[in-house]
């Protein structure tokens, strides 16, 4: 009869190869569409090889999100229907070798899955969030930087004109700066300054080009006004507008928090507060996340065994389809939470909720060697379902 370190360690191995292959396979599939959106930005800041190696590196994490519960559910599945497909769980039960030493295995995968998954959540995406638009907000100061020769006049952003003497080519320095700001139709501005240069502020998301020892001179509708000043700093916009994942390079929003300002931003803005909510909701978000991973995992070995004798097992398909009905409802939860149409705890925690007692469900039958009545007929309806939706 096999020992259970030896069945413990050999179902382990059956685990990782599709867990992997299924992470690399994901992470490709849609890291492919994010860098295809990326490619008018990449080419505008004219990104070069190492920093377009950081671009990538810095989509992953946010890729992983759906990356790795996927993986670990795909992982049990098709392990368990492999094993289940040669019979050898079949060969198991005949030698007197119960459920638990074969649950056991997969509770510790699961588990190593989870922790993935909660440390992408909590420290990588938040991290890659900031350091991506960090990154965006050095190229484009480079780009500004680039497009300003020496005795030429440039509008190296839209509706400013700058003309400078002399660029120190160590420091990068400015020096006789003349500036034609025309944002504002109804308020333009020249100013002229000694020096200036422009500085990536990291902390405000923007490029800023800080001009000492000058002259000001805005024009009104009626009249005009000339302000001497010792340091200015003026905010340059950059074309075309940066947005990643529907927000602003220039905005920091909930999803570049950690864990600690999420909580702390929500304290300090107070219960009543909108942004409050969507602090909480996001920090729940996170959490909630992983006991979604965990969960998938483990049904995982119902799906892949659970056909009923003469049917096939309902597989991916069906483990597919659950994946996307869970990522549908929590996304539908946080929306509801963030608009406070729902209790928070309840919206966040409440698919986890629906996936525990449906693996509960699962397993118990498995357990019981009782089968998912018609489950691969009914998955392969809704993955066909699916299919002519998408078309």
């Amino acid at each position: 009869m096999l020992k259970p370190s030896i069945l413990t360690q050999y179902i382990l191995r059956e685990l990782t190869a599709p867990f992997w292959a299924s992470l690399v396979i994901v992470v490709a599939i849609i890291g492919l569409g994010q860098i295809l959106q990326l490619m008018g930005l990449v080419f505008s800041l004219n990104i070069g090889g190492a920093d377009f190696i950081r671009v990538c590196a810095y989509i992953i994490p946010k890729i992983l999100l759906f990356g790795l519960p996927m993986a670990g559910a795909l992982a049990t599945i098709t392990a368990f229907s492999r094993l289940s497909a040669d019979n050898e769980i079949l060969v198991l039960k005949g030698c007197g070798i119960g459920f638990t030493p074969i649950i056991v295995p997969v509770l510790l995968f699961a588990i190593f899955a989870a922790g993935l998954t909660a440390w992408d959540t909590t420290v990588l995406a938040p991290a890659a969030t900031v350091n991506m638009k960090r990154l965006l907000v050095r190229l484009a100061k480079n780009r500004l930087a680039a497009g300003i020769r020496p005795g030429v006049f440039v509008d190296a952003v839209r509706d400013v004109i700058i003309h400078v003497n002399r660029i120190d080519p160590e420091t990068g320095r400015l020096y006789g700066v003349y500036l034609n700001d025309l944002r504002d139709p109804g308020a333009p501005m020249t100013i002229s300054a000694e020096s200036g240069e422009l500085v990536p502020d990291l902390e405000q998301m923007r490029v800023a080009l800080k001009l000492h020892q000058g002259t000001a001179l805005q024009l009104g509708r009626d009249k005009g006004a000339a302000t001497g000043f010792l340091d200015y700093d003026l905010s340059m916009p950059v074309e075309p507008p940066r947005v990643i994942d529907g927000t602003a390079v220039s905005t920091v929003d909930e999803g570049g928090l950690s864990m600690s300002e999420l909580i702390a931003g929500a304290e300090k803005l107070g219960p009543e507060s909108n942004r409050a909510r969507q602090l909480r909701t996001e920090f729940h978000h996170r959490l909630a996340l992983p006991l979604g991973c965990f969960l998938l995992t483990l049904i995982g070995v119902s799906l892949g065994t659970s056909g009923g004798p003469g049917q096939k097992p309902p597989g991916l398909s069906a483990g597919l389809v659950l994946f996307i009905l869970f990522y549908l409802m929590i996304s539908a939860a946080k929306s509801a939470a963030e608009l406070g149409r729902v209790p928070m705890l309840i919206a966040m925690w409440g698919p986890d909720v629906v996936l525990l007692f449906l693996t509960a469900i699962c397993l118990s039958m498995t357990v019981r060697e009782r089968y998912l009545p018609g489950a691969g007929e009914i998955t392969t309806r809704t993955a066909a379902l699916l299919r002519r939706q998408t078309a």
